[in-house]
């Protein structure tokens, strides 16, 4: 196996297109899910960050606050989630993949078709993994989770668990975003088991003895507001979205940070890489506050946004939905 370099932070010079690219639909986060991986079982939708052996106690090389935050840190703790061992790989997110390969090959396969449990990794250039947890081959669509989306590593560990999110897109849509992705596929049989690497079988046992409480199944059936249109851009600066007319602006946003924070939310502020301006895991967005109260939330064509402003905008058009961002 050809040596690999030591993990460093994503390439600086390729922002990830957290918005752009456009995923048909970005998952409330705060949500929790029940999942199948077919062959192995099911898992929870979201990460258990106090889950030690995969996270802040791990063994994984990107376990490091200068890592913390990045894709590569994210794909590590996910799979060990998912899966009960160490995925093996220890470079950069376009390594991944191969990585995980030359130490598992009796376990994974490369495919340029996704299966749900995949590690994806994208092309040198663009330098980014992320997992692939649930696929409809019928609509051609996958449940994807990836982090890194302020394009910084997080040294404050309360911010590092903020920095990821799960999308719903298609094996085009990623292409687009990440040039030639490929897949480190599990090899699971999902109709006759016995036929699964005894590692696997074991994990199934121990996933089947889960307490999932009364979470539902994730279905992609389900999952409303789907957006395959034009995003919102400063070049195409209105359209109309998932939710109504979108717009942007572009102000100071310490008075809507303060209101916030006097209703209570604690999230971390911060402007992710394609501009827009972020209340934790949320767009922050203007709206007419009787159809969206503050603090609701609202689909937008850049994914899942938190109602922090209103404007006059609302009393010509109440369904208008005005995006903060840092656009010049």
């Amino acid at each position: 196996m050809a040596p690999y370099e030591p993990a460093l932070p994503d390439n600086p010079s390729y922002t990830i297109p957290s918005g752009p690219y456009a995923p048909l639909k970005v998952i409330n986060t705060m949500e929790d899910a029940r999942l199948t991986i077919p062959g192995l079982g099911d898992i929870r939708l979201l990460p258990d960050f106090n889950n030690a052996r995969a996270w802040k106690g791990s063994s994984s090389s990107y376990n490091t606050p200068g890592l913390w935050g990045q894709c590569t840190w994210f794909a590590w703790g996910r799979f060990y989630e998912i899966y009960g061992f160490d995925p093996g790989f220890t470079g950069n997110g376009n390594q991944c993949v191969d990585q995980l390969l030359a130490a598992h090959p009796d376990k994974f396969e490369k495919s340029d078709i996704p299966k749900a449990g995949a590690v994806f990794s994208s092309d040198y250039a663009h330098n980014h993994v992320g997992l692939v947890l649930a696929v409809d081959e019928e609509q051609d669509l996958m449940l994807i989770q990836e982090a890194n989306f302020d394009g910084v590593s997080n040294p404050v560990w309360n911010e590092a668990i903020l920095d990821w999110k799960t999308s719903v897109v298609t094996p085009e849509i990623l292409k687009q975003a990440y040039g030639e992705v490929t897949y480190a596929n599990p090899k699971l049989d999902d109709q006759v088991p016995e036929n699964n690497h005894e590692f696997f079988r074991a994990r199934a046992k121990e996933l089947e003895s889960a307490d999932y409480g009364d979470l539902e199944f994730f279905s992609f059936d389900e999952v409303e507001g789907v957006w395959s249109g034009q995003p919102l851009n400063r070049t195409v600066g209105t359209i109309m979205g998932p939710s109504g007319k979108e717009t942007y602006y572009n102000l100071p946003m310490s008075g809507v940070v303060n209101i916030m924070r006097s209703m209570g939310n604690k999230d971390l502020y911060w402007v992710r890489a394609d501009g827009c301006k972020m209340l934790g895991r949320y767009i922050m967005v203007a709206a007419d506050l009787r159809v969206h109260p503050r603090g609701s939330l609202v689909e937008t064509s850049l994914g899942t946004g938190i109602v922090c402003d209103t404007g006059e905008f609302a009393l010509s058009n109440p369904y208008q939905i005005d995006i903060a961002v840092a656009w010049k």
